[in-house]
């Protein structure tokens, strides 16, 4: 399904879980601390992340490609699911390659459309799904496509990463909810900010889930960027709180950064300069530069 401009896209990427392991097979490996307390980007083979329920799994990020599953992916291996003010909580399925599916559906060319794609072992119905859309249609009279992409997206880690560029686009804007670290970091496919004609991202656990790298027209780094943020104990918290943050400014658009002279400031969330509303559903949203802010704990922050 092409995305075309004016069309705004939230991607979200990765999460971790708290555990311990021992990796048995031949030979042997130290335990693997499930807060990833000891992973080091770059260097460090083995990883915890949880799929949409919270179950972990530990991923070696040297699994080779599944090369035969990839090379049978075709288009219908992915869902599209239409959500308006009309069907909140009922989905209807826009078909790929089926132009009637839409002109059938409560789709309207003259509405925005917002579009959210989750992540590895994900689907659908993962929670950050409805919390968008809802927040969404709150304030907007829109189209809110879920992209259910999770035939490729149960795979091994790197079977699905390698296929993520395949069912990216170009938008008018497109907002990066604590971009995914592991294999990503100076990935040239990874989200940057010519995916989009405006492109943010939003740091909430740089270096272990997610990256500090500044990769958008805008990033921001909300308490550091880093784990833990306020109210989490450990990185799957941090990682996951983009999505909350997200969600939250929709509603509210009341979070609000501080342009930063570098990113060393941005960690410290010591930053005076001009200021940039973190997130919302501002299509027309502009601005650049890297912006440091503080939170509260809890909803709504």
């Amino acid at each position: 399904m092409k995305i075309f401009p004016g069309i705004s896209l939230i991607m979200r990427v990765f999460v971790v879980f708290a555990g311990f392991i021992a990796i048995c097979a031949g030979t042997y490996y130290s335990p693997v601390p499930g807060n990833n307390s000891l992973y080091v980007e770059g260097v460090s083979r083995y990883i915890w992340m949880p799929d949409g329920k919270g179950v972990p799994h530990l991923v070696d990020l040297h699994e080779p490609v599944d090369e035969d599953f990839f090379n049978s992916r075709n288009g219908n291996d992915n869902q599209y699911w239409l959500f308006t003010r009309q069907n909140r909580n009922s989905r209807q399925i826009l078909q790929n390659g089926n132009a009637n599916s839409i002109r059938n559906s409560n789709y309207r060319g003259n509405r925005p459309t917002k579009v959210i794609v989750h992540g590895w072992r994900n689907n659908g119905n993962t929670h950050m799904n409805p919390m968008i859309t809802e927040a969404f249609l709150a304030v907007v009279d829109c189209n809110v496509i879920v992209v259910d992409w999770n035939r490729l997206a149960s795979q091994g880690y790197n079977t699905a990463a390698r296929g993520v560029p395949d069912i990216g686009g170009r938008a008018r804007r497109v907002t990066g909810l604590d971009p995914a670290g592991p294999t990503w970091g100076r990935n040239s496919q990874a989200l940057n900010r010519n995916s989009g004609r405006y492109v943010e991202a939003i740091h909430t656990d740089g270096r272990i889930l997610g990256i500090m790298d500044p990769i958008g027209h805008a990033d921001f780094y909300p308490n550091g960027g880093r784990n833990p943020q306020p109210g989490c104990g450990a990185s799957t918290c941090s990682h996951g709180r983009a999505t909350e943050f997200f969600a939250a400014t929709v509603h509210r658009s009341h979070l609000v950064g501080r342009l930063c002279p570098n990113i060393s400031e941005a960690e410290r969330s010591n930053c005076n300069g001009r200021q940039l509303h973190m997130g919302n559903a501002n299509l027309g949203k502009q601005g650049t530069g890297l912006f440091g802010l503080r939170t509260g704990a809890n909803w709504p922050f």
